[in-house]
């Protein structure tokens, strides 16, 4: 599958899991700033793709972001933590304008990310003790 694929099947893995509530809504306010950095920085989080295969997210302490799935690999970009939540701007192989999300702690290592709207939008699990 083309890289192209992958970018679009983690937007479908995204709105699929939402929309099936994977997990509930969080509850209190959307993580800070730091917060953001200290759950997500060095870790690897892992998601369902609506087709069945299985995606791999890493937020390297550096500010790469890296996804990987069966259907290829790997989609490359940047990832900052900021007053509106997680913000992720991928730079190949497909360029997509950088997007932030409000970012909630659903449950220990499960975050759910949402729109400006307040709508879910990615539902992720640590995949790796970070």
């Amino acid at each position: 599958m083309r890289a192209f694929g992958i970018t679009t099947s983690l937007a479908l893995l995204c709105a699929g899991l939402a929309a099936c509530g994977a997990f509930g809504r969080g509850e209190g306010p959307p993580l800070s700033r730091v917060e953001i950095g200290d759950a997500l920085g060095g870790r690897t989080l892992q998601g369902d793709l609506f087709d069945g295969e299985t995606g791999l997210v890493s937020f390297d302490e550096d500010g790469q972001v890296t996804l990987t799935s069966d259907a290829g690999g790997p989609t490359v970009g940047r990832w900052h933590a900021s007053d509106v939540g997680l913000c992720i701007e991928w730079q190949r192989p497909d360029p997509l304008p950088k997007q932030c999300y409000e970012t909630w702690m659903l449950a220990e290592d499960a975050y759910q990310l949402r729109l400006p709207d307040g709508e879910p939008y990615m539902t992720l699990t640590v995949a790796e003790p970070g």
